[in-house]
């Protein structure tokens, strides 16, 4: 009886904690349930190991079942064990098992998981493991089972025969087999046991699975919220890699009944914490082949055990023995279990909460669905776009920079670059001497040449019309270039202002974008008017000769001749606007009057000119088709649209890239919406 108060048998050993682990490991079963865990890692216990090292026994100790232990049915999926108490403690025992889809047959992760129950409530023992095969052949099959096309149900796997679940879709899946035991005195304990690691295969295809299993079996334990229940040492490296301080390694020695003699020593130094091994380590004994055969029951294995570890030595002479057996073993599972849980639920809870807000924010980021009747969307879209142009295009409502920088900026180029074909009248100190034949630029000579050619009855200011005419002709001849550049760059930008707000408008429509191209049409009808002003002033000079054009002529004949007057005799060539000096003999014998008045008559018209001219371009320019276009490109806009309500539609079909987004944000949005609620209705 003294041995029977040191090690508790198991119902009294799982009770210590079923009253405190009930709900809290429940509450995790069914945020999991929900697909929790697509966003947020849960705490869990992973049962790790080699393939077909003894993994199934140790299931099979905690949870009472059979598993399947042929080479062609071992664990191919991650498989989640759910013990639990029942509500009533007269409830008989019983099993239920659930396929838990979380990828497609494509291996691609699902919107949120996909539950089949598979087959009635289990009430016998032996009737798990046939089961348990069948299932498992399921979750290897999803192209068959999951596509709703194909004949495959959950009656289809259950009336399958054993020949059948030999040739499977997969080897090994993602996708995980629930199995719920209910029972008296079993405790509450969820773990999940992973599919054995492999070293080597017999054909060659099949060694990408080494690395399928390995990467899987990573996947879980990497996870700080991941209790590792190693097997044996064989992966002891692996544990050891993500868990370096082994706080959350538990690791089962199994087999310790095949110890020879005097070779105890390592064993012990593992339980006692003597070894390098970090982590709590366990001794179990699970039925040996030969009593596997002979079909020895659960209860039974239990009971060897026990009077293994109570008889044999040095078992048996340990001062304390809680290390030691399946229900030790398995009550500190549940114990570090459920403590993994309440320390880190608040950490989940508020992961769920943030997760949900983000969510929703980028759902609410996205442009709303269309709602309307297609035409009447139509109508609503092209309103908005026209009036968004019109507010940068008016600059109105602090929507100045795109006028600022875009229009008023080529308007400023254009006056600058208008201004700089003013004539340049060059005169060097050699004048007087006579100019070379091949001298560059306009000069005295040239223009006192051209003077004399056309010299006649004066009608320009006492110069010769067509002489003034023809340096006029000369410098207006460059403006038609500086006025198309400018409209070109007004284009460019209002092109761009055009495409940017179709973006932001019809981005999530492609068809609809590509309607939003509408300045071409503006743009040819301002080009017209452009090259009337130009021609106006290309090829018929006038002015109503205003006071201000004889001021400005009387202005720069004053300012030539002081300036000339100025000059030093032996002075460098010397340019000013229309005109350079030379010496002051030329000027006092009135010499180059002629050209002075003559190139004062014609700046004076050209200042005139250029302003008139600068004006009409950026007044046309901004008029007819800055502001027209944004006048008209509602009405422009509704012009293109089919009002067919079948083409409409068309035209309204969102980019698939935002459709896409919208429908993941929604699913993940309605996940955790459900999660928010299950954590919240778990008082955790």
């Amino acid at each position: 009886m003294a041995v029977q108060s040191v090690l508790l048998p198991r119902q009294e050993k799982i009770n210590v904690y079923a009253k405190k682990s009930k709900n809290v490991v429940q509450a995790v079963n069914a945020l999991r349930d929900l697909g929790a865990d697509f966003d947020i890692d849960l705490p869990r216990i992973c049962c790790c190991g080699n393939q077909s090292a003894g993994k199934s026994s140790l299931i099979e100790a905690i949870s009472g079942i059979a598993l399947p232990r042929s080479d062609g049915t071992c664990t191919r999926c991650p498989m989640e064990v759910r013990l639990s108490e029942p509500s009533d403690d007269h409830a008989p025992w019983q099993c239920t098992l659930t396929l838990h889809f979380t990828k497609d047959a494509k291996m691609q992760q699902l919107a949120k998981p996909v539950n089949f129950k598979f087959g009635d409530v289990i009430l016998e023992k032996a009737d798990v493991e046939p089961l348990l095969r069948r299932a498992q052949k399921a979750l290897l099959n999803p192209t068959k089972f999951l596509d709703p096309t194909k004949t495959d149900t959950v009656k289809t796997y259950l009336e399958m025969t054993d020949e059948a679940l030999e040739v499977n879709e997969l080897k090994f899946t993602e996708n995980t087999l629930m199995v719920e035991v209910v029972e008296k005195g079993i405790g509450d304990l969820t773990l999940i046991d992973l599919p054995g690691i492999i070293h080597a295969t017999a054909a060659t295809e099949d060694r990408h699975f080494i690395t399928l299993v390995n990467d899987l079996v990573t996947k879980y334990i990497q996870n700080e919220r991941t209790i590792i229940d190693l097997e044996n040492q064989a992966i002891a490296n692996l544990a050891r890699q993500y868990d370096p301080d082994g706080s959350r390694t538990i690791f089962a020695f199994t087999k310790p009944d095949t110890i020879e003699p005097g070779c105890h020593e390592e064993w012990l130094k593992h339980l006692t914490g003597a070894s390098s091994f970090k982590g709590t380590a366990f001794v179990v004994r699970n039925p040996s082949k030969l009593e596997l055969t002979a079909g020895i029951s659960n209860r039974e294995a239990r009971q060897n055990e026990q009077h293994f570890f109570t008889t044999e030595k040095p078992w048996s002479t340990l001062p304390s023995r809680n290390q030691l057996g399946v229900p030790h073993y398995q009550a500190r599972l549940s114990q570090v279990l459920v403590s993994l849980i309440r320390k880190t639920f608040p950490t989940i809870r508020d992961q769920a909460r943030k997760l949900l807000d983000a969510t929703e924010n980028d759902l609410n980021s996205l442009p709303k669905p269309v709602s309307n009747i297609a035409t009447i969307e139509l109508v609503n879209l092209a309103r908005t776009f026209s009036q968004g142009i019109a507010t940068h295009l008016l600059a109105e409502g602090g929507c100045n920079t795109f006028f600022r920088n875009e229009i008023d900026q080529p308007f400023q180029t254009l006056d600058s670059e208008i201004r700089a074909t003013a004539p340049n009248l060059l005169i060097q100190s050699n004048t007087l001497l006579g100019e070379p034949q091949d001298t560059e630029g306009l000069t005295v000579r040239k223009v006192q040449r051209i003077i004399d050619e056309e010299r006649g009855r004066p009608e320009f200011g006492n110069v010769p019309a067509k002489a003034a005419k023809q340096l006029l002709m000369d410098a207006t001849a460059k403006w038609k270039a500086p006025a198309n550049d400018c409209l070109d760059v007004v284009d460019t930008a209002l092109a761009n202002k055009v495409a940017q707000q179709a973006q932001e408008t019809f981005g999530r429509f492609p068809a609809l974008e590509e309607t939003a191209r509408l300045q071409q049409e503006c743009k040819s009808s301002v080009e017209t008017l452009l090259q009337v002003h130009f021609l106006n002033e290309s090829r018929f000079p006038f002015t109503l000769d205003p006071p201000e054009h004889k001021e400005k002529v009387e202005s720069y004949n004053a300012k030539f001749k002081e300036t000339l007057l100025g000059m030093h005799k032996q002075a460098q060539q010397f340019i000013i606007q229309g005109l350079t000096a030379t010496a002051k003999a030329s000027l006092a014998n009135d010499q180059h009057d002629g050209v002075i008045n003559c190139v004062s008559q014609v700046l004076g018209y050209f200042d005139v000119a250029c302003d008139r001219y600068i004006f009409n371009i950026a007044r046309t320019i901004d008029i007819h088709f800055v502001l027209k276009f944004g006048e008209e490109v509602e009405k422009r806009l509704l012009q293109t649209f089919p009002w067919d309500l079948e083409q409409a539609e068309e035209l309204l079909e969102e980019d698939g890239g935002v459709r896409d987004r919208r429908r993941e944000l929604e699913e993940k949005q309605a996940r955790l919406r459900t999660v928010w609620d299950q954590i919240r209705a778990s008082g955790i």
